[in-house]
């Protein structure tokens, strides 16, 4: 490497480490970040041929126009100026092992320079010995480069004692001899070391980015593993709910199909049929009762294996849920799209307009299952959100049904003085909550474990509705459409 040449970028993680000379890869790399080390030891090869291609030929220059002579009264300064190519040309060569071997480099460039210095000296050997030295300086052990240091201090006091006795012994030889000694000796030195100091730091802040885009890109791994799993348990708690319902439907034959049996009445055929239909739902029964076991074992509470297994949550319960949350301090609104006069205020139950406006709204047909529980979990997770991230005020909850869709938007009130502050995305959020704590039959724990956006919208999509969430001025609003049909 010349000592205009400075070191290119640091290589990527990966790169091969410090090698036991102490060169460093990221010293000498290749501008491309995704090179093999095989691709930057030919890269390294091919600058140092250039390096010493045109040197050499650069010093040919210099011999051309007779820049030589610097040591006047050399023994053999009668000889030719063309001899100096000698000692140039094996100068030259040795730049072409620097890298891997700096030390032995720079003592032969020394050795080369004082045979040159004997035939009067030369410009072109003085560079050759520069650019040996600053590369010894990059290249080199600490060890071997605290040697380098002491050698050119001690080549320094030389050149000024060898100024002050063939000169005229005065104060102005012994300072040009100095100035000579430190351009030449120290110089390079002082010049690889800052480079190596920038490269170093360079490195270090490189390290340091690669450290913060690996934590980030293990921040969002966890951020997608976390919505992963709340897609997953938001899914296993909808199957555990409509298995509660297929159960029920299951419990239901079997009750009237044992019924009919007990009646004298029925004749041999039929009862046969009857029997098979009962044994049948009992059977299914017991295995849907394993299967519901089974899914909700990740959720029972083991430090209370006896608690009965919660039914899921309907629009039935919505006065429990309104008022567990009225009781934490929430001021909850309840009210239907045409309600008028209707409209719940926040001291209300719940359960009489909701049961009305819906079964007015539906013409008495019942609202399904899956629906119906949909349309709970996320009015329940709104008013969490609410109760945790939302501002002080009212939360209006409204409920909309036509034949083929159930609508359900909940709004509440933006944090006081965070005018820019977004409520929690699907990772929740870290401002503190500006409510009390809901209280504990406000929610449950499967649904509220900060990603309330990612099981609603599970909720809403799955049953082929659309969801949407977000900032509407000073109100945050949840807005939900349920198909009432089977999803195409």
């Amino acid at each position: 490497m010349s000592p205009g040449h400075p070191p290119a970028p640091p290589a990527p993680a990966g790169s091969p480490a410090p090698t036991a000379s102490g060169v460093r890869p990221w010293l000498s790399a290749p501008p491309d970040p995704s090179a093999t080390p095989a691709e930057i030891r030919q890269a390294e090869r091919r600058s140092d041929v250039r390096t010493a291609v045109v040197t050499y030929l650069a010093c040919l220059l210099l011999l051309a126009v007779d820049l030589t002579g610097i040591a006047a009264d050399a023994p053999l300064s009668d000889l030719s100026r063309w001899w100096h190519l000698v000692p140039l040309t094996a100068g030259c060569a040795l730049m072409l092992i620097k890298r891997q071997h700096p030390i032995a480099a720079v003592s032969g460039g020394a050795v080369l320079v004082a045979a040159d210095l004997l035939l009067g000296g030369s410009i072109g050997s003085i560079i050759v010995l520069v650019d040996l030295l600053y590369s010894a300086g990059l290249y080199a052990t600490p060890r071997a480069r605290r040697a380098l240091v002491v050698v050119a201090g001690a080549g320094v006091l030389a050149s000024m004692i060898g100024s002050g006795v063939t000169g005229s012994r005065d104060l102005q030889a012994v300072i040009a001899g100095a100035l000579q000694g430190l351009a030449i000796l120290v110089v390079p030195l002082w010049w690889a070391a800052d480079v190596r100091q920038k490269a170093d730091l360079a490195a270090l802040a490189f390290e340091r980015e690669t450290l913060a885009r690996a934590r980030a890109a293990d921040l969002v791994r966890i951020a997608d593993l976390r919505r992963h799993e709340a897609v997953l348990a938001e899914r296993r708690a909808m199957a555990r709910d409509l298995h509660d319902v297929v159960a029920g439907h299951v419990s239901a034959v079997a009750i009237r199909t044992g019924a009919a049996l007990t009646s004298p009445d029925v004749p041999p055929r039929e009862r046969e049929t009857l029997e098979f239909v009962r044994s049948t739902s009992l059977t299914a029964l017991q295995e849907m009762r394993t299967m519901i076991v089974l899914l909700r074992g990740d959720a029972i509470d083991e430090s209370a294996p006896d608690e009965p297994l919660a039914s899921p949550g309907r629009l039935a319960d919505l006065a429990t849920l309104v008022e567990a949350h009225r009781a934490g301090g929430l001021e909850v609104v309840v009210t239907t799209a045409d309600a008028g006069d209707r409209s719940l205020p926040a001291d209300s139950p719940a359960h009489s307009l909701t049961g009305d406006f819906l079964t007015d709204a539906l013409a008495g047909a019942p609202l399904p299952a899956a629906v119906d529980q949909a349309a709970f979990r996320i009015i329940q997770e709104a008013l969490t959100n609410a109760a945790k991230h939302g501002g002080p005020g009212e939360v209006v909850v409204t409920i909309d049904a036509t034949a083929s869709a159930l609508t359900l938007t909940v709004t509440n009130p933006l944090p006081t003085g965070h005018p820019s502050h977004r409520p929690p995305t699907a990772l929740g959020s870290e401002h503190p909550a500006s409510h009390p704590a809901p209280h504990p039959m406000a929610a449950e724990p499967l649904v509220s474990a900060g990603i309330g956006l990612v099981t609603m919208r599970e909720r809403a999509e799955g049953l082929g509705g659309t969801f949407r969430a977000g900032q509407t001025g000073h109100l945050w609003t949840v807005h939900a459409s349920l198909p009432l049909s089977e999803p195409s």
